[in-house]
């Protein structure tokens, strides 16, 4: 529906002192900013690896399905990593 709505019951009111369970994490994605976009069970962000910015796409347990160059990154030097985030 994408309104920002969440239907979501049973949350919780306070988070344990340890923090919430990682569920997955991945380190093959590049340095960046970027947020991620989830749709039809694929997760996609973007990050810069060397002097290129990559755009990957993951499942919902944080294997990569794919990555692809989509350009040269950004040679700022206040601001040099990825901060785009995909949209789908």
């Amino acid at each position: 529906m994408r309104d920002g709505v969440s239907k979501e019951v049973n949350l919780l009111k306070v988070w344990p002192a340890e923090g919430p369970k990682l569920v997955w994490s991945v380190d093959t994605v590049g340095d960046g900013f970027s947020s991620t976009a989830i749709q039809d069970q694929m997760v996609y962000t973007t990050g810069k690896r060397d002097s290129v910015e990559i755009l990957t796409a993951l499942d919902l347990k944080g294997n990569v399905i794919w990555q692809k160059v989509f350009g040269l990154a950004s040679q700022e030097k206040e601001w040099p990593q990825s901060r785009c985030t995909p949209t789908v």
